[in-house]
């Protein structure tokens, strides 16, 4: 086996790549960390619905949800009717 000067033996990771890697991962950590801030400081300022906005929440979604089956039915009666 031939050994080359300065060569680093197989398997091991070079310095100036595992300095990114270690960089890489703390940039991700600060990233996520971040984002969970925001998300628990829009957590915080949520609060439970009054009766009120939650039956109006209700319809919305109801009625939205109405449509979209309907405009589905309409689609495929329409596709049926080409065949």
């Amino acid at each position: 086996m031939v050994r080359v000067a300065g060569a680093i033996p197989a398997g091991l990771i070079q310095p100036k790549t595992f300095i990114k890697l270690i960089y890489s991962n703390i940039k991700m950590l600060t990233s996520l960390t971040s984002r969970l801030r925001e998300y628990l400081r829009v957590f915080k300022l949520t609060r439970k619905p009054t009766p009120i906005e939650f039956k109006t929440i209700v319809k919305v979604t109801g009625i939205g949800i109405l449509i979209i089956g309907l405009i589905g039915a309409i689609l495929q009666i329409f596709w049926l009717a080409i065949k």
